[in-house]
């Protein structure tokens, strides 16, 4: 089994959000208690399946949904220049730091990239808890539709 993570704070966790419901993949994490994201209020579709996270300050839901997370997917326009994003390299410092599988992808990530990637995601209790997320400000065109993608691929591996 698959479970989505993410926190509800950028568009490509929005579409990363759809893409599991589409697949029929379990969705969990924490949002922001002011249930807000970088976009504004969280569609009710999102918040209802997000905790409210106890902690305040803008990382605190990232942080507490990184607990839960056996691996880190960091969806990004483009995976060259990735690490230039603060946000981007705290999310990777973090998944370093517990020793967590991730893997970065962008618009021309494959199927055929994520299937070996994904046979190292450890699962805990017979799930893989895979959190997806982009850096702050990833409203780019194409961000809600690369992460819906390539999470409904993971339906498929």
């Amino acid at each position: 089994m698959v479970l989505i993570l993410h926190s509800g704070q950028t568009g490509v966790e929005r579409g990363a959000h759809h893409g599991a419901l589409a697949a029929g993949l379990a969705v969990a994490g924490y949002m922001r208690a002011e249930r807000r994201d970088e976009l504004g209020p969280l569609p009710p579709d999102i918040a209802e399946r997000l905790s409210a996270c106890p902690d305040r300050g803008h990382r605190a839901a990232a942080s507490a949904t990184l607990e839960l997370a056996t691996a880190v997917l960091l969806v990004v326009p483009d995976t060259a220049v990735a690490i230039r994003r603060r946000s981007a390299t705290w999310i990777l410092r973090g998944a370093r730091a517990k020793g967590l599988p991730y893997r970065i992808c962008d618009a021309n990530t494959g199927i055929y990239e994520i299937g070996p990637w994904f046979e190292t995601v450890p699962a805990r209790d017979g799930q893989r808890c895979i959190m997806v997320t982009g850096p702050r400000a990833t409203r780019w065109n194409a961000g809600e539709a690369v992460a819906r993608r390539i999470v409904k691929s993971l339906a498929f591996l």
